[in-house]
């Protein structure tokens, strides 16, 4: 039997290519207890503001991939495009101030 799409969506939240405003928390490691909010994807990096730190954060897609699988990292939510707009400004201040 095969579920309706509505109820899947609810029922499976892992996401394996995240999108700009895509919000994932980190279960362990060294950035246990942050929020990231996908921001950019290079052809091997993704880019993420860390919260609540506010601080920028590139990660190796292969470490991404590995900390989903692995329930080090799960996906959360995607923010309202008005926050996903203030988180971009953050990330891009972050970045020319360093």
């Amino acid at each position: 039997m095969k579920l309706p799409k509505l109820i899947t969506k609810f029922i499976s939240k892992k996401k394996t290519s995240p999108k700009y405003g895509d919000v994932f928390a980190v279960g362990m490691g060294d950035y246990a207890g942050q929020l990231l909010i996908f921001i950019k994807q290079t052809k091997d990096n993704l880019f993420f503001l860390s919260i609540p730190n506010m601080e920028n954060r590139q990660m190796p897609i292969e470490k991404f991939d590995f900390g989903m699988d692995h329930g080090i990292i799960e996906y959360v939510e995607r923010l309202p495009k008005s926050i996903r707009d203030i988180t971009r400004a953050q990330f891009s201040q972050n970045a020319t101030e360093n």
